[in-house]
């Protein structure tokens, strides 16, 4: 819910019936046993959680006592997010270009919108 408005909960529950099928059905192909599904489902969720804790905290690249300062990847990290000057606004866009987007918004909204259809 970090990168879709909140109001979205039919897309929201649309993604996660998506993939929970997407998790039954490779299990039901017999191409993975349910140990694989459950790691990879652990990994992946913690590198997530872990990477976006470590890019909101501003912190992290200012301390001299940082532990992580110490493993290979993080000046790796501190390149791809150093120039981030904080928590990124809660501004969404549909990636079109803008006459497709007024395009769109005037048939879906009846009326024509001059700015980036951007929802804050």
């Amino acid at each position: 819910k970090e990168y879709t408005p909140s109001t979205w909960f039919f897309f929201h529950w649309i993604m996660y019936l998506l993939a929970a099928t997407g998790i039954v059905l490779l299990l039901a192909g017999r191409g993975h046993y349910t140990v694989d599904v459950v790691i990879a489902y652990i990994l992946v969720t913690r590198l997530w959680w872990g990477y976006h804790t470590m890019a909101n905290c501003r912190l992290m690249f200012k301390t001299k006592g940082n532990v992580l300062r110490k493993v290979w990847w993080f000046r790796i990290f501190r390149y791809f997010e150093g120039n981030v000057p904080g928590v990124v606004p809660h501004r969404y866009s549909i990636p079109l270009p803008k006459k497709w987007k007024t395009y769109l918004y005037s048939k879906c909204c009846g009326k024509e919108k001059k700015d980036d259809m951007a929802i804050v």
